[in-house]
């Protein structure tokens, strides 16, 4: 229907919002890293964030909260870090939490429980999204080194049980 075109590198990730209303696109312009969000009903680019990640955006998603989900996301970087940003007016950054030893390849959220879900350093994480919207740890797995690096992070289940792939295995 749109032809989304504010992009001029290869788009990596993208997430929609649970209404299906709004798009998040990661996007670089020159040698900066920014998050576009769009309007998939009218086609329009609703805002421009620049984000100061080190290294390219590796994964986000939309975090639903009591605003119906259009409002907060999260994403990761290369760099390891996880980024929370609420959508208003002025754009307003949360938090960065730096605890990877690696890039974030996926994050998932669970709006039931209100917990993310990281897929970073070979390794699943688990967070909880606290009151001033900053993440706090639940749990790392396994800290000794494992032979299969975690790809994927998926909730199911109403968010009781998270979904973890490994990329040389092929396990979940």
């Amino acid at each position: 229907k749109y032809t989304l075109s504010r992009h001029t590198k290869a788009v990596n990730v993208l997430a929609v919002s649970r209404h299906g209303a709004l798009l998040l696109r990661e996007s670089w312009i020159g040698n900066d890293s920014r998050i576009v969000v769009w309007n998939l009903v009218s086609g329009e680019m609703i805002q421009e964030i620049f984000t100061p990640a080190a290294g390219y955006i590796s994964a986000i998603t939309w975090m639903d909260g009591d605003d119906g989900g259009e409002t907060t996301f999260a994403f990761g970087a290369s760099d390891g870090n996880i980024q929370v940003y609420e959508r208003s007016n002025d754009v307003s950054h949360r938090s960065t939490t730096m605890s990877h030893s690696g890039a974030v390849e996926s994050l998932a959220w669970d709006p039931v429980h209100r917990r993310l879900a990281s897929a970073a350093g070979g390794r699943p994480h688990l967070w909880t999204l606290t009151q001033d919207k900053s993440l706090a740890i639940i749990i790392i797995s396994q800290t000794e080194k494992q032979p299969y690096i975690a790809r994927t992070v998926h909730f199911y289940d109403n968010g009781a049980s998270l979904l973890v792939s490994f990329l040389e295995s092929g396990e979940m």
